[in-house]
């Protein structure tokens, strides 16, 4: 997460986004919001939660690695470049597509925690392993 990066770690995600939001009733305003007072971010770099180009290619074909393409199948196979200057995927990574995190009805939120780890654990991205995402 880019926020995790610079250091800012209160972070939330809104689970089925705006439109839940407005769907069940809760209240929004277009008034712009008055930042705290005394309150001051100062971005700190997190190099933990993010990688490079080098990192990635060293852990292509580690057993204690799995490398999660949850992009859309269309990218996957390379259909897609999405204006990207190469196609298709890192060798040996594991495609989920990021649809298939979430819950097929129209609230579109994340499916429970025990899913998403049954689902992961099947393509092979359990706890023991470094988990590279993009």
């Amino acid at each position: 997460m880019p926020l995790n990066y610079y250091g800012h770690t209160n972070v939330r995600v809104l689970n089925g986004g705006w439109h839940k939001w407005l769907a069940e009733g809760r209240p929004a305003t277009m008034a712009p919001a008055a930042p705290s007072s005394g309150v001051r971010f100062t971005p700190r770099l997190n190099p933990d939660v993010h990688t490079n180009c080098a990192l990635m290619q060293s852990a292509v074909g580690r057993t204690d690695t799995a490398i999660l393409d949850v992009r859309t199948d269309a990218e996957w196979t390379g259909a897609s470049d999405r204006g990207n200057a190469r196609r298709g995927h890192v060798p040996g990574a594991v495609h989920i597509e990021w649809v298939n995190f979430m819950t097929a009805d129209d609230r579109k939120v994340f499916k429970p925690a025990a899913e998403l780890r049954e689902l992961l654990r099947a393509h092979g991205v359990t706890p023991d392993k470094n988990v590279f995402v993009y």
